[in-house]
């Protein structure tokens, strides 16, 4: 059995739409959970049995980056959603290893922009103005492509 080494976490992009959108210096929030309900007959003498229920995406993807002048996306999106305009996409954050090649792919389904944050502005520091954007969805799908 040959042992492999495991996937570094830096190297990855985020898809919208099946196009690449922007670097991004993090991503979090690629989990999904089953919920649980309790279920008990009148004939079980010990506690409940636990089965799983439906699958529950709680958690919305989060993503950071630093503000650049040529990437309006994320605030076009923003733009339409506050004027009514429910606006969903698909996308996908795709992990690659260190020669490039695609490794793990996460996908959503129906995501819509829930939060945006422009950063803070600061005019004594020198570091990388931060955006924040936060995608609600309704599905998440991983896949492994290796």
């Amino acid at each position: 059995m040959r042992l492999t080494d495991p996937i570094r976490q830096y190297c990855f992009r985020v898809e919208i739409d099946g196009i690449a959108v922007a670097a991004f210096q993090s991503v979090t929030g690629l989990d999904a959970k089953v919920q649980m309900t309790e279920y008990r007959e009148g004939t079980d003498r010990g506690g409940v049995r636990k089965l799983p229920a439906f699958p529950a995406y709680e958690s919305n993807i989060t993503l950071v980056r630093g503000q650049t002048s040529v990437n309006s996306a994320f605030w076009d999106w923003h733009k339409e959603l506050a004027a009514g305009q429910i606006v969903r996409h698909d996308g996908s954050i795709i992990l690659c290893n260190e020669a490039g090649d695609d490794q793990i792919r996460w996908d959503w389904r129906e995501g819509w922009l829930c939060e945006l944050s422009g950063g803070e502005l600061d005019a004594g520091s020198v570091e990388v103005m931060i955006n924040t954007a936060q995608i609600c969805h309704e599905e998440l799908h991983c896949t492994y492509l290796t």
